[in-house]
């Protein structure tokens, strides 16, 4: 289940190249 989530992450990472480091602080909450 936490592959999903991070699946997602990635493909707005590629989209949203800018909010890359929103993204790298929302993996570690996720968790």
């Amino acid at each position: 289940p936490q592959t999903v989530p991070i699946y997602i992450r990635f493909k707005v990472e590629d989209i949203y190249p800018h909010e890359t480091p929103t993204v790298s602080q929302t993996l570690p909450s996720e968790r």
